[in-house]
């Protein structure tokens, strides 16, 4: 650890600016805000940049990080994410879909929990199944010679259920050092195995209806904390709580929570944008077809703020 330079915050910014972000004429924080303030107004009007630069600096609006990497297509949002069946063609097709968001600077993610347990027959060829793992391992080699937008390493979540049966492997995937470093992990929990937790159960690990292995709940969530503690990996999705709080009748496996202001909302009273709720009570509709009241709160009261950047995430 001795050999480690040790860095003030500053220098540590500066140098994370120089290595990722720095392009062109770039040398200050000030003049790179300044070229992503050009990029992101050529499209709206360039008597917005300078608004443009002041509500960055002000840090009233931070857009995604792909635009201050220069990137011609750069999206207004960072992260992607891709479900796959359990077949090639299906698999094949989520690694060229992640290959292309990822060479223009965006994130992806993948629940690899539809894939059959490592040693499953598989009925075409007769032969066993590589698991979860070895596929997490393929997308991290192919990203491994590739660069986001040819200036940043790939960056990737995997997520896999606590009912699969290979999930003690893929909680210790990470547990040594440098190990499918492209990829961030998490455990996707629900409430049964919380409580099966605090009551000390039996957890079943299951494929195709088919108990394949039982193990103590505790014992899988002390694997969770250990590895947790000494690798900062996995984390935990808790997908029933994130289910009670999709509007949406499609089960949400992994998401972002933040809405522009150009977003549509199904109300009571009808379609509208969420910018035009704000401050304004109104019902929307739950998982049960109930209706229940909401309200759209701003995180700021500048109007020119909210002019600019939802003619961003337009436009961007």
């Amino acid at each position: 650890m001795n050999d480690v330079p040790q860095l003030t915050r500053q220098e540590f910014v500066e140098k994370l600016l120089k290595e990722r972000y720095f392009i062109d004429e770039d040398n200050t924080w000030e003049n790179l805000i300044r070229r992503v303030s050009k990029h992101a107004t050529a499209k709206i009007h360039k008597n917005y940049e300078n608004d443009f630069y002041n509500v960055i600096n002000n840090k009233d609006f931070i857009p995604s990080r792909m635009p201050y990497m220069g990137t011609e297509n750069s999206f207004s949002s960072s992260c992607f994410v891709f479900d796959m069946e359990d077949n090639w063609e299906s698999i094949f097709d989520c690694l060229r879909d992640a290959v292309a968001v990822q060479r223009f600077g965006g994130g992806t993610g993948y629940n690899f929990s539809t894939l059959r347990p490592k040693g499953d027959l598989i009925n075409t060829t007769k032969g066993n199944a590589s698991g979860p793992l070895s596929f997490m391992h393929w997308f991290q080699e192919t990203f491994q010679v590739l660069k986001r937008a040819g200036r940043k390493m790939a960056a990737q979540m995997a997520i896999l259920n606590i009912d699969h049966p290979d999930i003690e492997e893929f909680i210790d995937s990470k547990s040594t050092e440098g190990s499918l470093w492209c990829f961030n992990i998490s455990v996707a929990v629900t409430d049964k195995f919380m409580q099966a937790i605090e009551n000390d159960e039996d957890w079943d690990l299951t494929w195709d209806g088919e108990v394949r292995k039982t193990l103590k709940a505790r014992y899988l969530f002390n694997k969770i904390v250990s590895n947790a503690h000494h690798m900062a990996e996995p984390g935990i999705i808790f997908q029933d709580e994130i289910d009670r709080k999709n509007k949406f009748p499609i089960r949400t496996f992994a998401t972002n929570p933040c809405l522009s202001g150009d977003t549509l909302i199904k109300t009571n009273n009808g379609i509208f944008e969420l910018l035009n709720l704000v401050d304004k009570l109104f019902q929307v509709q739950g998982m049960d077809g109930n209706w229940y009241n909401s309200k759209a709160i701003k995180t700021s009261d500048s109007e020119l703020l909210y002019k600019i950047t939802l003619k961003y995430l337009s436009d961007v």
